[in-house]
């Protein structure tokens, strides 16, 4: 069975579309929260989320959205955005927002917004990495909020060590061994390169791949400005910043 695992839309619709190959190729779709906040179309995104039957947690943006989460901890920037992204949901979105768990736990694999056990935690280096992957409850652990692909391994040897992310070729994840896995943003990647960001993960060959997918930038850019949002958010899309 082919997963494909995807955090951190924000509302970024015209990114999620250009997407829409690789999740209509899985055979389940995980979604580690931040459906909304900083872009342009929040209703659009939640309700292709929801039409697919995603399985999918909640991030803090999602919270905030829906008053779940206390907006003064954003940036201004983010509040901002936050704020006109309230004001414009639907009901609908609201509602599918706030019926959303913080995490989702299988045999195999913990699925979560930041990490674990605290879902508001990030998770940027091999130390961050240590705390949340001691009481790991399951060999993969599968967490977006930094907008960073990631891969981090514990080998049981001691140390976490973290693993470059290449898309050109898959990594054969070793059983035993336990995985902290970023597949990086959609709609806002901040690791310099602008395309939106997703893992694929075939449980039954135990590969995972990292995949990046241009798509119209500057069509995002120009939603955001017709909405005034903030200009530093309209900027960074196409830098990948």
């Amino acid at each position: 069975m082919v997963w494909a695992v995807i955090s951190d839309i924000h509302s970024n619709y015209v990114a999620l579309k250009a997407i829409r190959p690789y999740l209509r190729a899985a055979d389940i779709i995980y979604c580690l929260g931040d459906v909304v906040g900083y872009g342009p179309q929040p209703n659009e995104c939640c309700q292709f989320i929801e039409d697919l039957n995603v399985e999918i947690v909640s991030g803090n943006h999602d919270l905030a959205a829906v008053e779940k989460y206390d907006i003064e901890r954003f940036n201004e920037r983010a509040k901002a955005a936050m704020q006109w992204t309230a004001a414009n949901l639907t009901n609908r979105s609201r509602r599918f927002l706030k019926s959303l768990d913080r995490y989702i736990i299988t045999d195999k694999a913990t699925f979560v917004h930041g990490s674990w056990p605290d879902p508001d935690a990030y998770v940027f280096n091999t130390n961050d990495a240590a705390v949340a992957m001691e009481n790991q409850p399951t060999e993969l652990c599968f967490a977006g909020h930094t907008h960073r692909p990631a891969l981090y391994m514990d080998s049981g040897n001691g140390g976490i060590e973290k693993l470059p992310v290449r898309t050109d070729m898959a990594y054969k994840l070793i059983p035993g061994c336990k995985y902290f896995i970023n597949p990086g943003s959609i709609g806002q990647p901040r690791d310099g390169n602008p395309a939106a960001a997703l893992a694929l993960y075939d449980d039954k060959t135990e590969t995972l791949s990292f995949v990046r997918q241009a798509y119209d930038v500057q069509a995002v850019q120009a939603m955001m400005e017709s909405y005034s949002l903030p200009q530093r958010l309209i900027d960074r899309l196409a830098h990948g910043l």
